[in-house]
């Protein structure tokens, strides 16, 4: 069994009827990426989950938005990975627990060294880890709606 199954257990049960929720759409997935989109006005809100390629349980969110083109586009490029760079594309970036490009600032199970020595517990529950994503992705609507960058948006 994959260390991730519990997070993707409580990703699936918890975040996905949330994205719902918000309007979007899950795409085709695959062991490491679960794609969403959703059309808001003439543009497309376009995010996948990215597990850690060795299914340890680290997942971040990578964004983006670009302009809908019709239901070509729909099919093509609505929930899949945009991969046009044309007019109107607005390249995104992440949303994870902090800034930065490494690995430990992704969203996990692992605490951050300040919330351990707090709290002598080096882990988060699946569901607490879930909801720290569920809790920052007000961030990522306040990007798709202003280009504004909260703390947990990296922009690379």
């Amino acid at each position: 069994m994959s260390q991730s199954k519990p997070l993707r257990d409580a990703m699936k049960l918890h975040f996905y009827p949330f994205a719902k929720e918000q309007g979007f759409v899950r795409g085709k997935a695959s062991s490491l990426i679960a794609p969403f989109s959703r059309v808001e006005g003439d543009m497309v809100h376009w995010f996948d989950l990215q597990w850690e390629k060795y299914l340890r349980p680290y997942f971040v969110v990578n964004f983006c938005e670009f302009p809908f083109e019709g239901t070509s586009a729909l099919k093509e490029q609505f929930v899949d990975k945009p991969e046009h760079r044309g007019e109107g594309y607005n390249y995104g970036g992440r949303l994870q627990r902090s800034r930065g490009g490494d690995l430990y600032h992704w969203f996990s199970n692992a605490k951050p060294l300040g919330k351990i020595l707090r709290s002598f517990s080096f882990t988060y529950t699946p569901e607490q880890a879930v909801g720290e994503l569920i809790d920052s992705f007000g961030e990522l609507e306040a990007w798709w709606e202003s280009k504004l960058e909260g703390p947990h948006i990296y922009i690379f």
